[in-house]
């Protein structure tokens, strides 16, 4: 080929490459636009049938319920508190849980020496070496009737175990401490059940002996610590028992509780301790006190509750409800108003707490409870309503009297002159607009 020919024959070339370049992007381009087209028709056709559906109906069956007005509110503790101080410089650790109630003289604890916290810690891991070596040895069928003895305590576990996951389940929490203190107890005794058998092991013998050597050395510096009086037990403190004293439930004003609620502290644990310093305290009282301050937004809700004499109370902090909280004090307040609560249930679940939020269950009725999206033609401080109900496999309309309502539900109960009524296991629509009167449920 000549060296003239050459570049014209390149000069073809690339132009050829050019057109099927131009080619393939108009393809690509081309199909792109159809997809992004066809994507637009598929969501638009979508669209429509969404549109155009009609919604799916939802029904429910009427029940008695309880309806009441519900009001948060944060409620400071008052109670009969005595505090009880260190006899002597240390490491204080307790024995028994908070809220457990003890006799006078109950053992409740020890105060160690702070130099000898180390040879604490070597003792305690020395006992837990030789309790792990008596379940070895257990686990291999030695110890004779020792077996028979952890036998028994493990059914004694697994039934407070099945208790207190009853319990859990049911949200109740009234006993948890009397359980905790109970599978304590069966730990300790079957572990001092355990001493008085012999397990011929050299490397259990070991491990008994290092135990005793320390303890030798640590009893001397160790000094228990009894329960000066009876009473619940009691480990954190927080600096106004002193000034919270039943008595002041009666006297206390609607600023000093919003002082006191305000500046609360948080109850902490005392470790670390001197002599003559504040330690644990007890609680004497048979019952305790709540002071509410309620914003005057939230008296509407409360309209009655002074002649109600008691209220319901639940606090989430504990999962505890009282049924029946004793209203003590109810007096107005200029930007709201001063409530007084006096329980004598559940005492050992707060001794934790100086503030606890509480929610007040006020005007309590039982009747047919349903949705407020339920009712037809409703409005705030309608006294009756419309209600879609099930008869005869059609859809119809029923007029209710509204008895009483909160934030989402009313009770309600039929009028004298409606055509259909409602009573217990009527079944009526929970979204209304799904369905017209007079149309048969099979279409649906």
């Amino acid at each position: 080929m000549s060296p003239k020919a050459r570049p014209a024959k390149q000069e073809f070339a690339r132009s050829n490459y050019d057109r099927r370049f131009q080619r393939e992007s108009k393809r690509r381009s081309f199909i792109m636009a159809s997809a992004a087209l066809l994507l637009l028709c598929m969501t638009l056709l979508l669209f429509l049938r969404i549109w155009q559906r009609r919604p799916q109906p939802r029904f429910l069956f009427l029940t008695e319920e309880w309806l009441a007005q519900e009001v948060d509110l944060d409620a400071l503790l008052i109670r009969d508190e005595s505090v009880y101080k260190a006899p002597l410089d240390g490491i204080f650790r307790a024995f028994i849980p908070q809220g457990s109630r003890v006799s006078k003289d109950a053992w409740i604890g020890q105060i160690l020496p702070e130099g000898d916290l180390e040879q604490v810690r070597k003792l305690d891991k020395a006992n837990n070496d030789v309790n792990d070596r008596r379940y070895e040895l257990l686990a291999e069928g030695r110890g004779g009737n020792a077996a028979r003895v952890f036998e028994a305590g493990e059914n004694s576990i697994h039934r407070n175990l099945h208790v207190f996951y009853d319990q859990m389940a049911a949200d109740d929490y009234s006993k948890l401490a009397e359980l905790e203190m109970e599978l304590r107890l069966i730990m300790e005794q079957r572990l001092e059940d355990a001493q008085a058998f012999a397990f011929e092991d050299e490397e259990l013998d070991r491990l008994i002996s290092v135990r005793d050597r320390l303890e030798e050395n640590s009893l001397d510096a160790i000094r228990n610590i009894s329960s000066e009086a009876s009473g619940i037990f009691i480990r954190q403190l927080d600096g106004l028992e002193l000034d919270l004293v039943p008595e002041l439930a009666m006297s206390i004003t609607p600023q000093e509780v919003k002082s006191y609620l305000a500046k609360a502290p948080l109850p902490h644990l005392v470790e670390e301790v001197k002599a003559g310093q504040d330690l644990y305290k007890l609680s004497r009282s048979s019952d305790q006190y709540f002071a509410c301050f309620i914003p005057a937004s939230s008296l509407a809700k409360l309209s009655g509750l002074e002649e109600a004499g008691y209220v319901r109370v639940y606090c989430p902090a504990n999962g505890i409800t009282i049924k029946k909280a004793n209203i003590v004090r109810f007096e107005a307040a200029p930007d709201g108003a001063l409530l007084i609560l006096q329980s004598r249930q559940n005492l050992e679940s707060f001794v934790s707490m100086r503030k606890a939020p509480l929610t007040l269950y006020a005007n309590e009725s039982k009747g047919l409870r349903v949705p407020k999206t339920a009712l037809v033609d409703y409005s705030p401080g309608n006294l009756e309503a419309g209600l879609k109900l099930v008869d005869g496999g059609y859809v119809q309309e029923a007029r209710v009297k509204i008895v009483s309502t909160n934030e989402e539900y009313a009770l309600v109960e039929s009028l004298p002159d409606s055509p259909y009524k409602v009573e217990v296991s009527t079944m009526i629509l929970l979204n209304p607009d799904s369905m017209q009167a007079g149309e048969p449920l099979t279409d649906y």
